[in-house]
């Protein structure tokens, strides 16, 4: 028996979804579409970067002066994250967002962006 989820699905739910899998199907096999559709960016990170993750901590985030984000909501996707890009906001950085899809959550949105 295996799970799997797929890319709309948020760490908080993959991490339920395994526990489920682990404690009540007494299984291992866990597996999400990133093992296949992130194998391109894991493999130009590093050789880009010589890393195939993340470039910086997260803490570091809301100590950013600017943020540059590429298609990418982290209010669904990554919460933790998504209050480290507020605090920097509160801080002062600038926030500039290229996405081809409407951002659906502008609590913390200060004003327009060009890059919007």
């Amino acid at each position: 028996m295996t799970t799997g989820s797929s890319r709309g699905t948020g760490n908080e739910t993959n991490y339920v979804m395994q526990k489920f899998a682990r404690g009540v199907l007494n299984t291992n096999n866990v597996d999400c579409c990133a093992r296949v559709c992130h194998g391109p960016s894991v493999a130009g990170l590093q050789l880009a970067l010589g890393n195939g993750a993340m470039s910086n901590s997260i803490s570091d985030i809301e100590n950013s002066k600017c943020l540059l984000v590429f298609g990418y909501n982290c209010a669904d996707s990554h919460p933790i994250v998504a209050r480290r890009v507020i605090k920097a906001r509160e801080n002062g950085a600038k926030n500039h967002r290229l996405r081809p899809a409407p951002y659906r959550n502008r609590a913390h949105r200060r004003s327009s962006s060009a890059a919007q």
